[in-house]
């Protein structure tokens, strides 16, 4: 729904009651995960922008009726524009996803059978992006982008998949919890120094991090070991020219 002074409202609402059967969560030809029933509520909050700062608001919650498996993401993203040439967006988004269902590990037995664990977790999801634009004229642009991404599990029980795609509970413990850290800056000067052909540079630094043994769960000092860890840079520059046959093509002598 659009009201008059073009705030905008979205309410959502989704219900799935009986199975689906994944056949990809498993890692395993031939067999399938029976995701259980569930019911989900979402909507969005968007106002006018034309105005110079706004803020978009978003937000799901979600639960099935197997093992109060349950979720919610809440996300805020502001939008300030300083004037026509310059406007900075900031992203904030932040998910839960509580005991959660998911593969583990799989192996073969002594009786030759297969074995897929599966694991009972936490995960837990915040993903922070701020993102600018910088418009010289109709025919150039700057961009700029930093995305922070943190994904983190923690597990609390394990199960074997049955081959009807549904779990029971087994004995199998291992420290299975893991940390997964994403820190990316994008940067691109793109310049149309003629209709159809342009100029693009880019520039790319990217930083991974996957702790499986021990992690930080503080948001701050998590983010600091990632920033301190080793990065890799990339550059790289584009040239697209247009070309348009009609300049090779020899004129008619009458003409």
């Amino acid at each position: 729904m659009t009201f008059k002074n073009y705030l905008s409202v979205s309410l959502e609402n989704y219900v799935r009651p009986i199975d689906e059967h994944d056949y990809y969560e498993p890692r395993v030809d031939g067999w399938y995960y029976a995701r259980p029933p569930v019911w989900a509520i979402s909507g969005f909050l968007s106002p006018d922008y034309r105005k110079r700062f706004i803020a978009d608001v978003h937000g799901e919650y979600y639960r099935t009726n197997f093992d109060k498996e349950h979720g919610y993401t809440l996300g805020v993203s502001p939008r300030l524009r300083i004037n026509d040439k310059l406007f900075i967006t900031l992203g904030l988004g932040y998910s839960a996803a509580i005991h959660d269902k998911g593969y583990v590990t799989d192996s073969v037995n002594l009786n030759s059978e297969e074995v897929i664990i599966f694991g009972r977790r936490d995960v837990t999801n915040v993903t922070n992006t701020l993102s600018s634009r910088y418009i010289f004229n109709n025919k150039m642009s700057l961009t700029f982008r930093v995305r922070h991404y943190w994904l983190k599990g923690l597990y609390d029980g394990y199960y074997d998949l049955q081959p009807d795609g549904h779990l029971l509970s087994n004995d199998y413990f291992t420290d299975e919890d893991f940390s997964y850290n994403a820190f990316t800056i994008d940067m691109a000067y793109r310049w149309e120094f003629s209709p159809g052909s342009e100029i693009s540079l880019v520039w790319k630094n990217a930083i991974d991090l996957l702790d499986e043994d021990e992690f930080d769960e503080a948001y701050l000092a998590n983010l600091d070991k990632t920033l301190s860890s080793p990065a890799t840079n990339s550059f790289s520059i584009r040239i697209l020219y247009y070309i348009d046959s009609q300049y090779f093509k020899k004129k008619h002598p009458d003409q």
